[in-house]
């Protein structure tokens, strides 16, 4: 069993899904601090909270049974939409 699968077994479904939305709130408030004044410890905070929204996202993926090949791809996807968006050249 994974860390990953460890964590997701400790919490039921719902709170695992309750806390991805709590822990990316977390990180919108610390991103939107560290907007307005920029310190080594907001950045810090800022790290931090990431780091939980990923660990959150890992446990909601294994959850979902989405594997990297369908991220993958779909991150692909949205970052040529994006790119085509502000209307650079896409490289394939």
């Amino acid at each position: 069993m994974t860390d990953i699968e460890k964590l997701a077994k400790s919490m039921t479904y719902t709170e695992n899904m309750l806390k991805l939305t709590e822990e990316m709130g977390e990180l919108a408030q610390a991103v939107s601090k560290v907007h307005w004044l920029r310190t080594p410890e907001r950045r810090q905070k800022v790290i931090e909270e990431m780091a939980d929204v990923l660990i959150c996202m890992d446990i909601v993926r294994s959850l979902l049974e989405i594997d990297d090949g369908d991220l993958k791809d779909m991150y692909h996807h949205k970052m040529l939409r994006n790119l085509q968006r502000i209307g650079e050249d896409i490289d394939g």
